[in-house]
């Protein structure tokens, strides 16, 4: 996955989507306006992020809540501009045992809403940029872990990705993807109890559709 995704919804949209998978949104909807300004996503910056009001029990409600992308782990406790490893992906198969991102995996999962993300191919000036969408899914949802960490700054939450190894529409590209949860599994990813094996596995064939970006 490249360093770079997209977000652009009606957040009515948005809450109806959530409604049907039986995650009622509770809290975080943007006062005063419908829909939110089509915007690209890169690391470091605030991002909307959906999760547990309560992770014990999903289906009770969640939040939509704004989170930088690159998870602070909760032992930094110096200054964001000493943290010196960028963590805006976690590969799934080692964040359960990782220093990182074992605690927010246990306890801290959420959704990151997207509409799309993006790939590179080639090299130097021959390098092209596409840009990735499903589908079947306007807006999809990311697999997410967040976090919370005393600095010097102040008080951090953040996010990461969980990505896997790529499905059939993008090996060719990249030998990692995001993983996209279905909204069938939303409320099972929340859920730290429950397991997730089904949850990981690629899109099929054809589910993802690529387009060259104009330079």
């Amino acid at each position: 996955m490249s360093y770079r995704y997209r977000i652009a919804w009606d957040w009515s949209e948005l809450e109806q989507k959530f409604a049907r998978a039986g995650l009622p949104i509770r809290a975080g909807r943007p006062q005063g306006g419908a829909d939110l300004k089509p915007r690209d996503v890169r690391p470091r910056e605030t991002a909307p992020v959906i999760r547990s009001i309560d992770p014990e029990r999903p289906s009770e409600g969640v939040q939509i809540v704004q989170l930088r992308w690159d998870l602070v782990p909760f032992f930094h406790k110096g200054a964001l501009k000493v943290k010196n490893s960028l963590f805006i992906t976690a590969r799934v198969e080692g964040a359960p045992r990782s220093h990182a991102f074992k605690e927010p995996f246990q306890h801290h999962r959420c959704l990151v809403p997207a509409s799309a993300f993006y790939e590179w191919t080639g090299l130097g000036d021959a390098k092209e940029m596409w840009i990735v969408r499903h589908v079947r899914q306007p807006v999809f949802c990311f697999a997410g872990l967040w976090e919370q960490a005393d600095t010097t700054d102040g008080l951090v939450e953040s996010f990461t990705i969980l990505t896997t190894s790529s499905g059939p529409d993008l090996i060719d590209m990249d030998e990692r993807q995001p993983i996209i949860v279905r909204p069938e599994h939303w409320a099972t990813w929340l859920n730290p109890a429950a397991p997730i094996d089904e949850l990981i596995r690629t899109e099929a064939r054809g589910s993802l559709v690529l387009s060259q970006v104009e330079p």
